[in-house]
This record gives C-alpha cells, sequence and structure tokens, in this order.
C-alpha cells in the first residue's frame, strides 16, 4: 500500500465502479484491493487485514448484506477489531441509519459517486 494508515477492500461486481473509485483513490495516494464478487471480497477479508471495506449491495450469489454478516461474524470468531464497512448503494438509508448499523454497515455512499463527498469520507476515516 502506498499509505500504510488504511488497507483498503473494494467489493463491486461492476468494472466501471470498481475502476471510477481506484480512480478517485489514486487522487488522494491510496491503493485498493479489488474483488468482483462477494465471496471473493469475503475469501480476501479473511486472508488480509483491511480497515476499510467498500461493499456494492446488490451483487449476484452473495450480495452485500451476506458479505458484511459474515465480516463481522469472522472479526467476532478471530477477536479482531471492526473494520469501516461503508455500503456502496444506488439506495439512501438517510431515514434509516440503525437498519443500515444492524446489518453491519458503518456508513453508506449513494450512487451515482459524487467524487468530493466520496473523498471527504474516505479523508474522515
Amino acid at each position: 500500500m502506498k499509505n500504510n494508515s488504511i488497507s483498503i477492500l473494494l467489493i463491486d461486481d461492476v468494472a466501471d465502479n470498481r475502476f471510477l473509485i481506484r480512480s478517485f483513490l489514486k487522487k488522494i495516494n491510496l491503493d485498493v484491493v479489488e474483488a468482483d464478487c462477494g465471496k471473493k471480497g469475503l475469501e480476501l477479508f479473511k486472508e488480509n487485514s483491511f480497515n476499510l471495506v467498500l461493499l456494492d449491495i446488490h451483487m449476484p450469489e452473495m450480495d452485500g448484506y451476506e458479505v458484511a454478516k459474515k465480516i463481522r461474524e469472522w472479526e467476532k470468531l478471530n477477536n479482531l477489531p471492526k473494520s469501516t464497512i461503508i455500503a456502496v448503494t444506488a439506495y439512501s438509508w438517510d431515514s434509516n441509519i440503525d437498519s443500515m448499523q444492524e446489518k453491519g454497515f458503518d456508513l453508506y455512499i449513494s450512487k451515482p459517486i459524487e467524487r468530493v463527498k466520496f473523498l471527504e469520507t474516505i479523508q474522515q476515516i
């Protein structure tokens, strides 16, 4: 990683979304490890240490809800500190932040992703 203070896992089944997020992260000199499906992302999470997970909600096979749940179970089972999990979604959770947190997410970023808001959110972590 270029910046040792944060390690990022991006899980999204759409290549264009991964490209866009990766290009935003390059602007603040961060690298990202990518997975194109939930199952692969979960495997990468278990094999590595990530501070931040950017997680698409709607993916085939294993959606973001299931991935977040399994990440939280893995952290608890292995006595690991909680990673920050940010949902990347076209849906807004403004009206129900508690529901989002119950599902294992700390924050969310709405699609279409606005570069300035995205970078501000990342830099807060």
